[in-house]
């Protein structure tokens, strides 16, 4: 009886490398990633303070034209209604994508304990990161620039979140 020859290594060589997951692919550049430094993340935040101007200007001038009457009533309104487009910009992007379109852009990316495994923080984690955000202000920013002194680069909303932000390779 004859044995089954095993093909030889010109035909397993031929054979298609089937792709790698999304999460295996995210997996890979995050054991890479270093953490990301003050000016960067500083950067970034410039370029997302610039978008949502730019996503501002439609509101100002609606609330302008409705409260052409009342200007006391629309310098309430206005400042109010962009703080509250600024915070839902960054939570939905924190808690959909891991990072906002101006991380995005300098490919940076905000991991947290379930990093390998979502594609963004989550919003348990966006909401606690924001509310960290509250605290590091309130502090007069002092929460802030303890990105440029710690190890890991965190500031004091990522130790309250548990979140690191990584320059991706």
């Amino acid at each position: 009886m004859r044995t089954p020859e095993l093909p030889s290594v010109t035909v397993i060589d031929r054979l298609p490398i089937p792709d790698a997951s999304p999460e295996v692919v995210l997996a890979s550049k995050l054991s890479r990633a270093i953490p990301a430094g003050f000016g960067i993340r500083l950067a970034a935040m410039l370029i997302d303070a610039a978008l949502v101007t730019f996503l501002a200007i439609p509101v100002w001038i609606v609330a302008q034209t409705l409260f052409s009457r009342s200007p006391s009533l629309a310098a309430l309104l206005v400042p109010a209604i962009l703080g509250v487009l600024s915070m839902v910009y960054t939570l939905v992007f924190w808690a959909t994508k891991g990072a906002t379109p101006g991380k995005l852009f300098l490919r940076l990316r905000i991991v947290g304990a379930r990093a390998a495994t979502r594609e963004g923080l989550g919003w348990g984690t966006a909401i606690v990161r924001a509310l960290g955000y509250l605290v590091s202000g309130a502090l007069l920013g002092v929460g802030f620039l303890l990105v440029a002194f710690t190890s890991q680069k965190q500031g004091l909303h990522d130790l309250i979140a548990g979140t690191r932000v990584v320059r991706l390779r």
